[in-house]
């Protein structure tokens, strides 16, 4: 056996089962990426949105204050 043989990958399986169980982990892997990134966007819009209502909060209390 020589070096270059025993350092090369494995060949590919070709059983059906050893695909079917690849592609399926490649599929779900996808999905679940998709839904965190999704779930990450929805998570800094609602952050942003509570930090809009809060400084909107803050200003007026500051305004009622000046008034009086």
């Amino acid at each position: 056996m020589s070096i270059s043989s025993s350092c090369s990958p494995p060949a590919p399986t070709a059983d059906p089962f050893v695909l079917y169980s690849r592609s399926l982990h490649d599929y779900t892997l996808r999905l679940w990426s998709e839904s965190r990134k999704l779930a990450q966007e929805r998570s800094r819009t609602r952050s942003k949105e509570l930090a809009l209502k809060q400084s909107s909060m803050s200003s007026r209390k500051g305004e009622s204050r000046q008034r009086t």
